[in-house]
């Protein structure tokens, strides 16, 4: 016992040395569906479950001089002696940090203004619908891998971040230059803000020209978030996937409104993509169909209650229907329930009703 009270002090004395600035924090979050099932549907029976969805501790410090730091969270979830975030950086001078680890929260998305975890905050997928990766292509960026990025912030309004996406062992030929990422947003002051990012495809040169293997060489975005008037922010982007070979490459337009007056707000998103042959960077398709999808959000808060009704339509060009979901719910705090109702416009297609909860503590 006196060893292991030697220890812990030791590292505590050694923690406050390297870190002046430490924290700890962390969160539970559990969540469940009180009802799950397909209405009219006798041969799947509706069920009922709660599960513990995740539970993290965090560690983050960094020196007085606030030149060096570093971020440790470890998830209940993740594998053995593996970490969701894990990272140290540096910035040798106030316009440059170097970033070095790994961050599955994502950095760098274009869309994290208004499309991507700012539109429902936190009841993606299971009080409300939002697909992660198809939202991350129209408005692209977003890095969630291990690596090295670097940042640059020494032009007023300008940010501009080079990644190295090292997970693994590369070649180099395969990383430089179609492997590396790029991000950059200058802000306009009082207006708005310009955001452009480049995805590689870790292709060598040698693959992209070659004919047989129709390999894009990664996936090029740009969008503007228009900020210059109160109560309204709009951001109108598109991307697409350049290839030097093979079928026309996907192109997407997309956009995302946020409303707010008094207790009342609005939220909408929407996108079109042609040619569309999924979210993941890949080999175009002949004669791949359009894709379309919009949502519409409105909400209302009367004191510590907010009520949200998302409803979202989609449809591909090759398909002689719709789908579509209905998703009304309240927080309250950290806690929300709901319905979540979905289905399509095919005669025999049966509705899916469910009950969610979702619950979160953080300390």
């Amino acid at each position: 016992m006196k060893k292991l009270i030697a220890i812990s002090v030791m590292l505590a004395l050694f923690t406050g040395i390297a870190f002046a600035q430490t924290s700890i924090s962390g969160a539970i979050e559990t969540r469940g569906r009180l009802y799950d099932g397909l209405l009219g549907d006798e041969d799947n029976k509706p069920t009922t479950m709660v599960e513990l969805a995740t539970a993290h501790i965090q560690l983050a410090g960094r020196n007085e001089a606030g030149t060096i730091g570093g971020l440790a969270r470890i998830r209940q979830q993740d594998a053995a002696g593996a970490y969701h975030r894990a990272h140290v950086w540096w910035r040798p001078i106030p316009e440059l940090r170097i970033f070095m680890g790994r961050d599955d929260d994502g950095m760098f998305s274009t869309g994290d203004a208004l499309t991507d975890w700012q539109f429902h905050q936190g009841t993606e997928n299971w009080v409300a619908r939002h697909d992660w990766a198809f939202w991350r292509s129209v408005f692209p960026g977003n890095w969630d891998k291990p690596g090295i990025a670097i940042s640059y912030y020494g032009i007023e309004g300008l940010t501009l971040n080079l990644v190295i996406p090292a997970e693994g062992s590369w070649e180099l030929a395969e990383m430089y230059p179609f492997g590396l990422q790029f991000q950059g947003t200058y802000r306009i002051p009082d207006v708005g803000t310009i955001l452009w990012s480049y995805v590689g495809s870790r292709k060598s040169m040698e693959a992209i020209d070659d004919p047989f293997e129709q390999a894009g060489f990664g996936r090029a975005g740009a969008s503007f978030l228009l900020t210059a008037i109160p109560g309204i922010r709009v951001q109108i982007g598109a991307s697409f996937d350049p290839a030097l070979h093979g079928p026309d490459v996907p192109y997407r337009i997309g956009f995302g409104l946020h409303y707010n007056s008094g207790n009342f707000g609005l939220k909408t998103r929407g996108a079109v993509v042609m040619n569309y042959i999924g979210n993941d960077i890949g080999a175009a398709v002949a004669d791949a169909p359009t894709f379309m999808t919009f949502n519409i959000m409105p909400h209302y808060t009367m004191g510590n209650v907010s009520i949200f009704c998302d409803i979202v339509y989609q449809q591909r060009s090759d398909q002689d229907y719709f789908s579509w979901w209905v998703t009304p719910y309240l927080r309250y705090a950290s806690f929300r329930t709901g319905l979540w109702i979905e289905g399509d416009t095919r005669d025999e297609t049966k509705i899916r009703l469910r009950f969610p909860i979702h619950a979160v503590y953080s300390f």
